[in-house]
């Protein structure tokens, strides 16, 4: 996937901006957009992994099994009500159309060791 074409120029730097006034980290971005198919977070994460959104199931898997393995399940678990809870979210999250939530994302960032910003676009404004 290339960069937006429809985005302006400007959005990557305020996101830059945004990042460093967060987090004193400089950053290069580029805003992509990813198709809108309740596979988002998985193919942001196969973009930015592969520069393809085409391997989104891959990394859905990789990343539902990361949950389940025992060395990060009990404080994943944490996050639920109780372990009944998180097993059938993992098993729901398995599948393909199923919308990544915060907990995918924490998964994620410990399974590639790294850092993930969220952002959500409110209007004009970047939360």
């Amino acid at each position: 996937m290339t960069p937006a074409d429809n985005q302006p120029s400007s959005t990557a730097s305020v996101l830059q901006q945004l990042i460093y006034n967060n987090t004193e980290q400089s950053t290069n971005l580029t805003v992509c957009t990813t198709v809108g198919d309740g596979n988002c977070l998985f193919r942001a994460i196969s973009l930015a992994l592969t520069n393809s959104q085409d391997h989104h199931n891959f990394f859905r898997e990789k990343i539902t099994d990361h949950m389940l393995d025992e060395a990060v399940r009990h404080n994943m678990e944490s996050m639920f009500s109780d372990s009944e809870k998180y097993s059938k979210h993992v098993q729901q999250m398995k599948q393909n159309g199923t919308w990544g939530t915060e907990q995918e994302i924490i998964a994620a960032a410990h399974l590639f060791n790294c850092s993930i910003i969220c952002l959500a676009k409110d209007n004009d404004f970047y939360l």
